[in-house]
C-alpha cells in the first residue's frame, strides 16, 4: 500500500479574517522583498525589515504572545526556541552596548530578524495553507527576479551592485543577483528551489510544469556560479533523496542515512577531483589564492580570537570590524562571536532535526528534508554568512513545516 502524505486542513484556524488576509499579504511582501537583500531601502534599512515588523504587529495583536504555544503543538521541544532566541538576543545587546559600534547594533538586528523569522514562518505556515501559498508564491516572484538579474549579468557582464577591480575581474559574465557574491548566490538559490520542491511534492496548486522548468533555470544558474558546492548540491540532492526514500520504505533508515551522507561525500570528491588536487597543489607551494586556503586562515584566525575571548565570543559582527571579514562557515561564526554555549544548542537543534527526520519513513518529503539537512553542512560554508542571507531562515521555517505536517496514512498519494 502507498503512503500518503496528507496535511491536518484542521490546523487552518487562521485564514478567516481580514486580518489574516493582511498578514497573508504581508508574509509574500516580506519573503519576496527579501530577496532584494538590501537594496530597496527605506533610509537606511531595507524595506523588508519594516513589512516584516509591521507584519508581527499585527499577529501580536491578533493573538497575542502565542507563539510558544504554537510551537509547542508543533513539537513539545520546539517550546523552547523562543526563549533561547530571547536569551541569544538579549546576550547580543549586552554585547553591542558594551562594543559600542554600530556593526554591532545591525548584527543584532539581523540575529533577531533570523530568528523571529524562522520561528513565526513555522508557525504560521504549519497552522494555515492561505500563509503556505502566500508563503510560497512570494518566493517564486524573489527567485524569478533574481534568475531574470542573473540572466542579464551573464549576457551583459555588468552587475547592480559596484564591485571592486578584483570582484570584476573574478565574477565577469557571473550570476550573482541581489547577492554579495556567487556562492551565497548559489546557496539562497540551491535552498529556494528545495523549499518550491518539498511545496510541489504537497501541494496541488503548484503545476509541475513550472516548476520542472524553475528547477531547470536555477540548476543551469548554479552551474554559472562555478561554485563547486552548489553545484555539487544540486546534482546530489535528487540522487540522494530518491536512494534514500527507497530504502527507508524497507525501515532500513540508519543504514541509510549513513549510506546517503558517505555517498554525497564521495560524489563531492567525485565531481570536483581536480579542484581539490588544484587546492591540495596550492597548499603544498604555500599559495595562499586558492578558495581552500583562505578559509581555513580564516577559520584559523577566528578560532584563536575565540580563545581569546575566553570561549565567550568576541560579540556580534566583530569579527568584520576586526578585519577578519566573513568567516565562510556559519557554526563557527556562531562560536566565535557569541559563546560556545549559544554554538553548541544551535548544533544540537540541528541534529535534533536532522535525526527526527531520519527516523520518519514512508515520506518522499522526509526523505527530501533528511538530504536538505545533511546539504546544510557544505553550504553552511559554501556562503560567505549565512546569517546576513535574509531570505534563507523564513524559508528554512518553511521547509520544516512542510516536514512537520506530513505524515503517513493509507490513501491515494499525490505523487502517484
Amino acid at each position: 500500500m502507498t503512503n500518503e502524505i496528507t496535511i491536518d486542513q484542521s490546523l487552518d484556524h487562521i485564514d478567516g479574517s481580514l486580518w489574516d488576509r493582511c498578514r497573508a499579504v504581508l508574509v509574500f511582501l516580506y519573503i519576496s522583498m527579501s530577496f532584494t537583500n538590501q537594496y530597496i531601502r527605506i533610509g537606511r534599512f531595507p524595506v523588508f525589515i519594516f513589512i516584516f515588523f509591521l507584519y508581527l504587529a499585527i499577529r501580536t495583536w491578533q493573538y497575542g504572545f502565542s507563539i510558544n504555544s504554537e510551537l509547542k503543538k508543533i513539537d513539545e521541544r520546539y517550546v523552547y526556541l523562543i526563549p533561547f532566541f530571547l536569551i541569544w538576543i538579549n546576550y547580543s545587546i549586552i554585547y553591542a552596548l558594551f562594543l559600542n559600534n554600530e556593526y554591532g547594533w545591525r548584527i543584532t538586528l539581523y540575529l533577531f530578524l533570523n530568528s523571529m523569522g524562522f520561528c513565526y514562518i513555522l508557525a504560521d505556515c504549519y497552522s494555515s495553507t492561505m500563509i503556505r501559498k502566500t508563503f510560497f508564491w512570494g518566493m517564486i516572484l524573489g527567485v524569478s527576479v533574481n534568475l531574470i538579474l542573473g540572466f542579464w549579468e551573464i549576457a551583459t557582464g555588468n552587475h547592480i551592485m559596484g564591485l571592486t577591480e578584483d570582484y570584476i575581474r573574478r565574477f565577469a559574465n557571473t550570476p550573482l543577483g541581489f547577492f554579495v557574491n556567487a556562492n551565497d548566490f548559489s546557496t539562497i538559490m540551491v535552498i529556494s528551489i528545495v523549499g518550491v520542491i518539498i511545496s510541489f511534492l504537497q501541494d496541488r496548486f503548484i503545476y509541475s510544469i513550472g516548476i520542472v522548468l524553475l528547477s531547470s533555470i536555477v540548476v543551469y544558474m548554479v552551474f554559472e556560479t562555478h561554485s563547486i558546492i552548489g553545484i555539487s548540491a544540486v546534482i546530489c540532492m535528487p540522487i540522494l533523496t530518491f536512494f534514500h526514500y527507497n530504502i527507508s520504505r524497507e525501515k532500513k533508515s540508519v543504514f541509510a542515512f549513513l549510506i546517503s551522507f558517505m555517498c554525497f561525500l564521495v560524489i563531492i570528491f567525485l565531481l570536483s577531483f581536480q579542484e581539490y588536487y588544484d587546492y591540495l597543489k596550492g597548499m603544498i607551494n604555500e599559495f595562499d589564492e586558492t578558495s581552500f586556503t583562505d578559509r581555513f586562515y580564516l577559520y584559523d584566525k577566528t578560532w584563536f580570537l575565540f580563545e581569546d575571548s575566553y570561549y565567550m565570543g568576541i560579540g556580534p559582527g566583530q569579527n568584520n570590524v576586526i578585519g577578519i571579514g566573513s568567516v565562510h562557515n556559519f557554526l563557527l561564526e556562531i562560536i566565535s562571536e557569541y559563546g560556545f554555549v549559544f554554538g553548541s544548542i544551535v548544533l544540537l537543534f540541528y541534529l535534533m532535526v536532522t535525526f527526527k527526520q531520519n527516523r520518519k519513513n514512508g515520506s518522499l518529503i522526509n526523505s527530501c528534508v533528511l538530504v536538505f539537512c545533511i546539504l546544510l553542512i557544505p553550504l553552511s560554508i559554501c556562503s560567505s554568512s549565512m546569517t546576513k542571507i535574509f531570505p534563507i531562515w523564513p524559508i528554512l521555517g518553511y521547509i520544516l513545516s512542510y516536514s512537520e505536517l506530513t505524515t503517513c496514512k493509507k490513501a491515494k498519494s499525490v505523487l502517484s
